[in-house]
């Protein structure tokens, strides 16, 4: 995890394999993410992150807008000020303000890739078969049915 959407700004922590994290949101191209990890929020290649998409998981790197994470913008000032006020690094930001990184790739399907190919395979889970997508980038698992018993219940 870094202060940034980039590898050159400082590290955060370590984001270990298999962790759940909740996405905030992705730049442009959705290449880096805003996560949350624990006590800690920063920045995560989109390639380490994977996203349940109709019981499967897919990369955010090449899911990209097919999994409906919204894009955002990072602001460097109001970011640091927010969540990283004491840290080692945040004295130097003067540095970093001005700091440049290149524009991310345009987020284009790779070969072969159909993202509505899943959506005949409903599962029982609803119209679009994705389950519930609580907004911070991760399927807990449970789909559309526990919304629906619950509603059913309140309307019996």
């Amino acid at each position: 995890m870094r202060a940034g959407p980039d590898t050159s700004y400082p590290p955060v922590t370590y984001v270990g394999p298999g962790m759940k994290v909740d996405v905030v949101g992705c730049v442009e191209g959705w290449q880096w993410c805003d996560v949350v990890a624990g006590p800690n929020r920063g920045w995560v290649y989109s390639g380490y992150l994977s996203y349940s998409y109709y019981d499967r998981p897919t990369l955010i790197s090449s899911g990209g807008p097919t999994l409906g994470i919204p894009l955002i913008s990072f602001s460097i000032g109001p970011y640091w000020d927010t969540y990283y006020r004491g840290r080692p690094f945040w004295n130097n930001r003067a540095h970093w303000y001005n700091h440049r990184v290149a524009r991310a790739p345009e987020w284009h399907a790779p070969p072969g890739w159909h993202g509505n190919d899943w959506r005949e395979h409903d599962n029982g889970r609803g119209n679009d078969g994705r389950g519930r997508n609580d907004g911070h980038g991760h399927d807990n698992g449970r789909g559309n049915d526990d919304r629906r018993a619950a509603r059913d219940h309140r309307q019996q």
